[in-house]
């Protein structure tokens, strides 16, 4: 016989605490029922595929949705392309051939808002009958609320958007991160004594404008240091319009070109401005840096 799962669904973008509660309950009760542990999740929020016009930016990438539902113990992670295609489905044929069929699901774990299928037919209720009718476990952990509101991925990002991170960190259980490659720029900060390094962020990802106190790592491992990111233009030393994440590590030397860059966000210092002069802009980064030692404790 083959081994049965209890299976979630849905994008999970930041697995964020309100996810966190869903995967606990997805655990305990697999246990219970001696299942095994699958999450089906979608790789973008389906509403950036029916809304085109209103593009959605990740708080996480699937890869790393896929490592951080493993690390809380999820058995399976199945990552979908969510396209047209999928949304056309009928929530019938996805229940019966993919979740029944290719997921072995001996029952369904889902939020009490989660719908999926053509016009969101297959919702909480209708999951409920459908899984009385193939003798397959359903549950719907409660919602998770912070001060009256749902816990969320969309009002994460209305929080990173308007450089709440502190707030926002809360929300997720963690602090925002940011990793990728670094890349070389213009090397003007070399030129003016405050050398950054530049990331090749993921295009797919919420870039939160502004300057912010951060935690820095080089290369996935060692120690974490004090640090000013800049998101942004650089209106004042004649941005071009496209956004750049530069890193400033003080007293760091060491030549980084190529390898990875992570960073968590503390705290926001300021919004990104146009200053008189460079020396005013000098001055002010060594303000930020200042500030950020002290909001970092370093």
């Amino acid at each position: 016989m083959s081994v049965k799962h209890l299976v979630t669904i849905g994008t999970f973008d930041g697995v964020h605490r309100g996810h966190r509660r869903v995967l606990d309950h997805l655990l305990r009760k697999a246990r219970a029922l001696g299942m095994s542990t699958t999450a089906v999740v979608f790789d973008v929020p389906p509403r950036s595929v029916l809304n085109p016009g209103v593009p959605v930016q990740l708080l996480t990438t699937p890869e790393e949705r896929v490592r951080l539902m493993r690390a809380a113990g999820v058995d399976v992670v199945r990552v979908l392309r969510f396209g047209g295609g999928l949304a056309r489905t009928p929530h019938t044929r996805f229940f019966n051939e993919f979740l029944v069929g290719e997921c072995s699901a001996g029952g369904i774990l889902v939020g009490p808002d989660f719908a999926f299928g053509r016009h969101r037919r297959g919702d909480a209720d209708w999951l409920r009958a459908a899984c009385r009718r193939r003798g397959l476990h359903f549950s719907t952990p409660p919602l998770l609320t912070r001060h009256g509101e749902k816990v969320s991925s969309s009002h994460i990002r209305t929080l990173l958007v308007h450089g709440k991170v502190a707030e926002a960190a809360k929300l997720l259980g963690r602090p925002y991160a940011l990793s990728g490659a670094v890349v070389r720029g213009l090397g003007l900060g070399t030129r003016i004594g405050i050398p950054t390094a530049n990331m090749d962020a993921d295009p797919r990802r919420l870039l939160p404008r502004g300057v912010y106190a951060v935690r820095a790592r080089v290369g996935g491992k060692g120690r974490w240091h004090p640090a000013v990111c800049n998101i942004g233009t650089k209106p004042t030393l004649g941005g071009e319009g496209r956004v750049s994440v530069e890193t400033h590590i003080p007293g760091f030397k060491a030549d980084i070109y190529g390898r990875e860059l992570e960073l968590r966000f503390i705290a926001h210092l300021r919004g990104e401005r146009r200053f008189p002069s460079l020396g005013a802009l000098v001055r002010r980064i060594r303000r930020d840096c200042t500030d950020a030692r002290r909001i970092l404790g370093a």
